[in-house]
């Protein structure tokens, strides 16, 4: 039995993309966050999420914590510990560089 469509002239969302916002996206750079976010731990020490945020000048935490979470995926930051976050009050991950701040590979 067919269901009838409901949006029929709907399409996705990622179909409908701004040729701006692609750009945008495009000129990201990731990677330069991530050396930023490195060399910020290595030196000022094991920060949380929100440190680096603030340190680095960041607005939004999503400029952030996509890039620890790779770098940690990637072995090259862990978890060195959790603490209370001042702003949110809640228990939250401290960040170090791994062979600098304990932990080796």
């Amino acid at each position: 039995m067919n269901q009838p469509t409901l949006f029929p002239h709907h399409k996705h969302a990622r179909h409908r993309v701004h040729d701006n916002s692609r750009e945008a996206w495009r000129s990201i750079d990731t990677d330069e966050r991530k050396k930023a976010i490195v060399e910020l731990l290595k030196e000022q020490g094991p920060l949380t999420d929100r440190e680096i945020k603030d340190r680095l000048g960041y607005e939004e935490m999503n400029a952030v914590r996509p890039r620890v979470t790779e770098l940690t995926k990637a072995n090259v930051l862990f978890e060195t510990g959790r603490k209370k976050c001042s702003t949110t009050k809640k228990r939250v991950r401290v960040n170090g560089v791994r062979g600098v701040h304990g932990r080796m590979m």
